[in-house]
């Protein structure tokens, strides 16, 4: 529930300080950079290190049964 709460907050101050456009960009470009990321860091490792993600962090999405 934080999360999501933090996340409209974020929203709601980068739309009111940048704009409606400029906003939905730096959101848009800033969740698929960070899904990059996290996508070749558990794929492969080089990021931050060798890991993966277990059931105790509860539901996720799962992109790829590589």
């Amino acid at each position: 529930m934080a999360t999501v709460f933090l996340v409209l907050f974020s929203l709601c101050h980068a739309w009111y300080l940048l704009g409606g456009r400029h906003c939905l960009v730096f959101f848009t470009l800033a969740a698929v950079i960070s899904w990059i990321f996290e996508e070749v860091g558990v794929a492969t490792g080089l990021i931050y290190g060798p890991y993966h993600y277990t059931a105790v962090l509860g539901p996720k999405l799962d992109t790829c049964r590589c």
